[in-house]
């Protein structure tokens, strides 16, 4: 087992696996999150060994698989114990995104909690679908999921506000951006990590995950935009 300077013991149970597996490297690290900050713990970096993937996506399972296990064993060695589980951010350029508006009527004197607004969210990423289904008369939409969400507003009673939690009103609404990947991508992806003997404990989009960490959730009403120059 590793331990820190304290000699406090980190475990797979008080840590974070994550991957980011990119077109040119496999990159991972351990981390844990400390007073809202993330504390690496460990980190490795392997270049796959010829183009096994191409602009993001997963051409050759296999050799995919192999850096990510070589990753993976190297960490292991590094932090003492075994990872079985992972946190994984999946490249966005087959994405597709819908943004959309939802509202929803409320009793005025009922206190807005964590539930009400995450089935707001809910309804809006429903919206979100059905709208991609519209646009899809094919039936393709069938083979698209969605692999994540970001709220940019909430509103309450057609004001903007940060947060609805401990709100009373009689009208919730909540501006839902949802992002879908092909199901192929994301197969490809689990195809991979059932190779290494990893479970995917999350799954998100990497310009999400770059958001969350490059621009704080109070910054957003600034009108911010995060340009990824690959």
């Amino acid at each position: 087992m590793l331990k820190d300077s304290y000699h406090e013991t980190f475990s797979e149970s008080n840590t974070i696996f994550a991957l980011d597996i990119g077109t040119r490297t496999v990159i991972g690290i351990v981390c844990r999150v400390e007073d809202n900050k993330i504390r690496i713990i460990a980190q490795e970096i392997v270049e796959h060994d010829s183009r096994a993937m191409v602009d993001g996506q997963i051409n050759d399972i296999p050799k995919v698989a192999a850096a990510v296990i070589r990753v993976k064993e190297s960490l292991e060695e590094q932090v003492g114990f075994a990872l079985t589980r992972v946190a994984v951010a999946a490249a966005g350029r087959s994405l597709v995104t819908r943004c959309c508006f939802v509202e929803k009527e409320i009793d005025e004197n009922l206190e807005i909690d964590n539930e009400l607004v995450n089935t707001l969210e809910l309804d809006g990423l429903r919206l979100a679908y059905e709208e991609l289904e519209k646009e899809m008369r094919d039936g393709s939409a069938q083979q698209f999921y969605c692999v994540g969400h970001s709220v940019v507003a909430y509103y309450l009673d057609k004001w903007l506000t940060p947060n609805l939690v401990g709100h009373r009103g009689k009208i919730i609404g909540a501006e839902v951006l949802a992002t879908f990947l092909p199901h192929t991508v994301v197969n490809s992806l689990y195809s991979v990590l059932k190779r290494a003997n990893l479970e995917s404990i999350s799954l998100t989009l990497e310009p999400i995950a770059a958001i969350d960490v490059a621009i704080p959730d109070n910054f957003r009403l600034l009108n911010l935009a995060l340009v990824d120059i690959g």
